[in-house]
């Protein structure tokens, strides 16, 4: 009887076959859709970072753009900033040569004036002529010239050429390096 009904047996093995058939449809849809999500993500990122790379690239050439602009005004402060270290350093020495001459001619009290006071700034020497009227206070001047606290606030100290003159004044020439040490 099998093999009369083959129509049933027929109708079994291609239900099977719709069956599978089916089965690999659904398959191959979901791998569709799944390949086809892929590259959709793939193109929506490609465009999202595209994008975005040219907005940075925008940026970037905004922030050259104005980084150029400005580039007068930093170099007018490179250069501003250069005359005040320039003008620090000549106030500086400036400085340091009145504080020498106010030192000078304190110490040595009112008996001894100072006459001829020269600087020379290459050399950083201070160089004055001390006068007193008697041999005495020269005594002394010498005395102070050649003491340790003197010796201590400035490198050198030179006295030279202690004459007298006509009037009965005593002279000496002092050459102070301005370089105090530390």
């Amino acid at each position: 009887m099998r093999e009369i009904n083959f129509l049933q047996h027929r109708r079994k093995k291609l239900t099977k076959l719709q069956e599978r058939d089916r089965h690999y449809l659904q398959l191959a849809a979901i791998l569709f859709i799944i390949i086809f999500s892929l590259a959709a993500a793939v193109v929506f990122a490609r465009i999202f970072y595209s994008r975005r790379y040219q907005n940075i690239l925008s940026s970037q050439q905004n922030v050259e753009q104005e980084i150029l602009s400005q580039e007068s005004v930093e170099k007018d402060f490179i250069v501003m900033m250069s005359k005040i270290a320039v003008l620090k350093k000549i106030y500086d020495q400036r400085q340091d040569k009145q504080q020498a001459i106010n030192y000078f001619s304190t110490i040595f009290g009112p008996q001894v004036l100072i006459k001829q006071i020269e600087y020379a700034g290459n050399d950083n020497l201070l160089t004055f002529v001390l006068s007193a009227d008697n041999v005495f206070v020269m005594d002394r001047v010498f005395a102070i010239l050649n003491s340790e606290e003197i010796k201590n606030k400035y490198a050198q100290v030179t006295p030279s050429n202690l004459h007298r003159l006509e009037s009965g004044e005593y002279q000496i020439n002092v050459a102070v390096v301005l370089r105090e040490k530390k």
